[in-house]
C-alpha cells in the first residue's frame, strides 16, 4: 500500500541512497547525515517519503522562506526523487502535489524549483505537472 509521510529518523540511509541516484554519484554519508538531522530540526524544511509496502521508493523536501522582493512566501523544492525502477508510474506526481498542497497551507505564492539543464525527463515531468521555466539560476563553484 502507498503511503506518503513526514521523515523520521530511521529514514537516513534510504533517502541518502535515493539522493545518491539522484546525483548519480556517492555522495559523503558522514556529512549528509549530519545535514540530515540539521534539516529535520529547520523550521523552514519540511521533507515526505513515499512508500510502497513499507520501502521508501520516493523523497521530495520542501523549504518555505519570505522573499523581500515578492513579500510574500515562497517555497521550494529542494529534492525531489523517486528510485528508478519506479519512475513513470504516477509517485513522482504524488510527491509534486504533495509538496504544492503542503506550499498552498503555508500561504506561498509560487512553487519554485531547480534542475540542472541535462536533466531533461526531469523539465518534462515539472511542465506535466503546470510548471513554467521562466528564470534562470546562476550558480559558481566555490569548494
Amino acid at each position: 500500500m502507498m503511503e506518503i509521510r513526514e521523515v523520521m529518523s530511521g529514514d537516513e540511509t534510504p533517502v541518502y541512497e535515493l539522493l545518491c541516484e539522484l546525483e548519480n554519484k556517492e555522495l559523503n554519508k558522514a556529512l549528509f547525515m549530519k545535514g540530515f538531522a540539521m534539516q529535520r530540526k529547520d523550521r523552514s524544511m519540511k521533507a515526505w517519503v513515499l512508500t510502497n509496502d513499507e520501502e521508501i521508493i520516493g523523497y521530495v523536501s520542501l523549504r518555505i522562506l519570505y522573499h523581500l522582493h515578492h513579500c510574500a512566501n515562497i517555497a521550494m523544492i529542494e529534492e525531489l526523487i523517486v528510485k528508478k525502477d519506479k519512475q513513470r508510474q504516477g509517485y513522482g506526481s504524488t510527491l509534486f502535489a504533495q509538496a504544492l498542497a503542503f506550499a498552498k497551507q503555508q500561504s506561498c505564492i509560487q512553487l519554485e524549483l531547480s534542475s540542472k539543464q541535462s536533466r531533461k525527463y526531469a523539465h518534462h515531468f515539472y511542465k506535466q505537472q503546470g510548471m513554467d521555466c521562466d528564470h534562470l539560476k546562476f550558480s559558481v563553484n566555490i569548494s
